[in-house]
């Protein structure tokens, strides 16, 4: 004959299997597990890993440098409009 406290836990193990919360949750749980199953099945990497290529060195340039990162190098004039938005109007 089973001991009291054998008895207690195959009671307790006996009411939570008929709770139907408890087996709602179970039923949700599997849906769940069901359908994320395909949807990660695509995660992670597939193949050998790859290093990326290198992109080609810069080619150098065909025009000659004007200059301008010499200290001394003035700026090509830019024009500038006969009205400058910018300034300030006088009524």
């Amino acid at each position: 004959m089973p001991g009291r406290r054998a008895l207690a836990i195959q009671r307790l193990a006996n009411s939570q299997k008929d709770d139907p919360m408890l087996r709602r949750v179970a039923i949700v749980s599997a849906f769940a597990a069901a359908l994320a199953m395909p949807l990660l099945g695509g995660c992670g990497i597939r193949g050998p890993l790859t290093l990326p290529k290198v992109p080609p060195e810069p080619a150098q340039p065909t025009v000659p440098d004007p200059g301008l990162g010499r200290a001394d190098a003035m700026p090509a004039a830019q024009a500038t409009p006969a009205s400058s938005p910018a300034a300030p109007t006088t009524r």
